[in-house]
């Protein structure tokens, strides 16, 4: 190479070099520099968290002197607290675990096979007397923290535990004082060989039957049902009774005269019998001043219609809801029923009036809202019982009711909610496949004039089905009576119809293209 050449290459590398040199020196010093800065944010770190260290243990040093001064504080509070006060304090607490059991909903639901056990409510008064010598003191002295009478499955699953029950009834009892008790027993488990200790818990309770104000009772078919006779005795404060037997076999019924009764309750408005064993009373006692509000009998016995008779009539006043499952055949042995305040009225398997009675005025209700029907064969025979409701009755609950009932219950011009399903219980029960012939019927398809009018809601529960022509069939009605299909329904009744705006489908396994179409259709 040249010595030019050689030259032009020298300047032209040092150039580079020049460049190369000036960036390194400049990110060198950057370099400097932020390593004296990460060495002084170390240091500041560093102090920072001794310092944090120190502070830290004065916090909790001073948050355990402030929780012991402000426990001492409300010890001291609380000491001074005037007896009532305190008193208030725990009746208040044990109030809050039983608000559930006291609330009126539960007791106008539909279900029958099942007492509520409560066990915040059963430890609350033991729980409360275990903190210090005054409150065991002032909660002894409170006998409405003891009231609360209950035994659990396990409770009474054998012998020994048994007589723990026992021991905590007797305490519960003493320390109760006259207050008013109220009584959960859930032995639908427990075993034959227990029946003497059953017996021995039940006559200990029945030392006190006229302070019962509430009482829930439900038994296996293991048990002795005599055991039961303790509401033979007086029972002056009752309001609520709820007794359920289950059987080992569901479809046994047990016959036998029915030869009890409750000879003195002049306040019970609650009462629910669900049994396969007579335990129904049969007549209140004479000159009764009872008032029953709900009435709720769920028996498979004959004659079962005849024995409850006389306390239909004695609180035929004040009846509000009435549940009656009856045989075929079971027959009220009176030609009318008057039910002024009746608001509510279910029943299982049939009609309890006599064909040949049937009439009008054979029931009188004029508020009566809400009809259930389960499991019921309703004939044209029954046409004259559903005329006299039919100014009233705007809800009704139909499940495994024939089609052929529609021709019937047409006469119900005013109903607005329509409901297939069993809502009575909550037991497994076989699903119903609704039949599309009740679509029709309400469409007019089947019957002339179209049916249900003012019908704007329609529920098909969980344990209800649909076949795909049922589906198409609910499809038409929805249609039918969509702001699209009105006119048509006019052309043929007189009177406009209400579209139909809220559809419910909550059984499983619900088709979806059924589910969007009706959405589609009703939004």
């Amino acid at each position: 190479m040249s010595l030019p050449r050689l030259r032009e290459t020298l300047r032209t590398q040092q150039q580079l070099f020049n460049q190369v040199d000036s960036h390194y020196r400049a990110i060198d010093a950057d370099r400097e520099a932020a390593l004296q800065r990460l060495a002084a944010a170390q240091a500041e770190v560093d102090f920072i968290l001794s310092q944090y260290e120190i502070t830290k243990s004065l916090h909790a040093t001073h948050q355990s002197a402030l929780n012991n001064i402000r426990a001492a504080y409300l010890r001291v509070q609380v000491a001074e607290l005037p007896p009532d006060i305190l008193r208030g304090i725990f009746v208040a607490l044990v109030d809050e675990q039983s608000r559930w059991w006291f609330c009126e909903e539960q007791w106008s639901g539909t279900r029958a096979d099942e007492a509520k056990f409560c066990s915040g409510w059963s430890m609350a008064p033991y729980t409360i007397a275990a903190v210090c010598r005054r409150w065991r003191t002032l909660s002894l002295e409170e006998g409405s923290l003891w009231n609360y009478i209950s035994t659990s499955q396990q409770g009474v699953c054998s012998s020994s535990l048994f007589d723990l029950q026992i021991g905590k009834l007797q305490t519960n009892l003493a320390r109760s004082k006259f207050a008013l008790i109220q009584v959960a027993l859930d032995w639908s488990e427990i075993p034959a060989q227990c029946n003497k200790k059953a017996r021995e818990f039940l006559s200990t309770l029945a030392a006190n039957v006229h302070r019962i104000e509430r009482a829930e009772v439900l038994v296996s078919d293991f048990i002795d049902h005599n055991l039961l006779s303790i509401f033979q005795l007086r029972t002056p404060a009752l309001t609520h009774l709820m007794i359920c037997t289950l059987s080992a076999d569901a479809s046994e019924t047990r016959t036998g005269s029915i030869d009890r009764c409750l000879p003195f309750a002049p306040h019970l408005r609650f009462m629910e019998l669900c049994t396969t064993r007579p335990v129904l009373p049969a007549a209140p006692f004479q000159g009764s001043s009872m008032k029953l509000e709900r009435l709720s009998i769920w028996n498979r016995l004959p004659d079962m219609v005849s024995a409850i008779q006389p306390y239909i009539e004695i609180s035929a006043a004040t009846l509000k809801v009435m549940i009656l499952r009856v045989e075929p055949g079971d027959i009220l042995p009176i030609p009318s029923l008057q039910l002024p305040n009746l608001e509510e009225l279910s029943l299982f398997n049939g009609i309890f009036f006599a064909a040949d009675q049937l009439e009008p005025a054979a029931l009188v209700a004029p508020r009566l809202r809400t009809l259930r029907l389960s499991n019921v064969n309703i004939e044209e025979t029954h046409h004259p019982l559903f005329t006299g409701l039919a100014q009233s009755i705007t809800s009704i609950h139909l499940y495994k009711v024939t089609e052929i009932a529609a021709g019937v219950l047409i006469a119900l011009r005013r109903i607005q909610y329509l409901s297939f399903g069993d809502h009575m219980t909550d037991a497994i029960r076989a699903s119903w496949s609704v039949p599309e012939a009740w679509y029709q019927s309400i469409n007019g398809l089947s019957t002339n004039p179209p049916m249900w009018l003012q019908l704007a809601t329609i529920s098909i529960a969980k344990d209800c089905s649909m076949s795909a022509p049922s589906a198409l069939a609910l499809l038409q009605l929805l249609e039918a009576r969509s702001v699209r299909g009105q006119d048509d329904i006019t052309a043929v009744s007189e009177e406009r119809p209400v579209p139909i705006m809220r559809v419910s489908i909550q059984y499983n396994n619900a088709p979806a293209w059924l589910c969007d179409a009706v959405n589609q259709i009703v939004r």
